[in-house]
């Protein structure tokens, strides 16, 4: 039993130190530059794929486009949140039409509601102004009708404000089968804008026409 743990101990000690010699070894040969040759490691940054020309210029194309969509839908919203722009866009008249047309209708409405309902109706029309300013004068012979139209009692007010309407609607190259077009996009506007009372304030300036 002792020999045999004798010669366990010596093997054990013998290989212990044979491969401490190696190691030795080794690292002397790794020092004079005579060592192993190591696996190169390859960064983590070499070998991502690197974007291509091409790439970069689709990238670029890309947002490009983005923008000039933004672009556009942002100037279609501000067009669609002005009355003008929605008679433009849905009738297909001119800009000049489209304020002439509204012009003459808020002028009737004017002449027809008080002060007070008009000042409360013109708050949800920002460019009201620039809209009155730019109805047609009405002609001297529609005015002499409407003249003796007036002299008729309501109905002839009526006749007289419709009579005027049509004649500057005519005037701006417009048909008067027009105006229940103008009327109606305007009070979708206004229903858009301050809701179903607004707009009902519009058609009661209107009832001389409608």
């Amino acid at each position: 039993m002792l020999i045999r743990t004798i010669v366990l101990t010596t093997l054990l000690f013998t290989a212990s130190v044979a491969q401490a010699e190696t190691s030795w070894f080794d690292a002397a040969l790794e020092f004079i530059g005579l060592g192993p040759d190591k696996p190169k490691t390859t960064p983590a940054t070499e070998t991502m794929p690197k974007a291509t020309e091409a790439t970069k210029d689709d990238v670029m194309t890309q947002a490009t486009q983005m923008a000039k969509d933004a672009s556009t839908a942002m100037a279609k919203n501000a067009a669609m949140a002005s009355l003008t722009g929605m008679v433009t866009d849905k009738l297909g008249v001119s800009e000049q039409q489209a304020q002439g047309g509204l012009g003459t209708l808020f002028g009737v409405a004017q002449s027809t509601l008080g002060s007070s309902e008009f000042s409360q109706l013109s708050q949800y029309v920002p460019e009201m102004d620039t809209l009155l300013k730019a109805a047609p004068a009405v002609s001297e012979n529609a005015d002499g009708i409407s003249s003796l139209l007036g002299k008729a009692g309501k109905y002839g007010d009526a006749l007289k404000s419709g009579s005027q309407a049509y004649s500057q609607f005519k005037t701006l190259g417009l048909d008067a089968a027009q105006i229940p077009q103008y009327i109606e996009i305007t009070n979708e506007f206004l229903k858009q804008q301050g809701g179903t009372d607004i707009a009902s304030l519009f058609s009661k300036g209107l009832a001389a026409i409608m």
